[in-house]
């Protein structure tokens, strides 16, 4: 039986994903950066560059290597929904 993702399904990890996120953004024990994984792909360097200075020092020891694992051609548009 395969897996269909109809409105209510859609809707439900929407609103579940609304929540989190509001709590990430009132939890006081915890500090979240937000990155937006289409500007991950059309801005890669500035993004990169975010999540090194949210991260500890050092915590990156090659942040050209963080850069060459994001890979643009992976990227399935959505406004492309049901192409192959």
């Amino acid at each position: 039986m395969a897996l269909s993702f109809n409105g209510s399904l859609t809707r439900g990890l929407q609103k579940h994903r609304v929540a989190i996120v509001d709590w990430l953004r009132t939890a006081e024990h915890m500090d979240s950066l937000t990155i937006s994984y289409t500007d991950l792909i059309n801005s890669t360097e500035a993004e990169v560059a975010k999540l090194i200075e949210f991260l500890p020092d050092g915590y990156v020891a090659d942040p050209q290597k963080l850069q060459s694992v994001i890979d643009s051609s992976l990227y399935r548009n959505r406004s492309e929904k049901g192409s192959s």
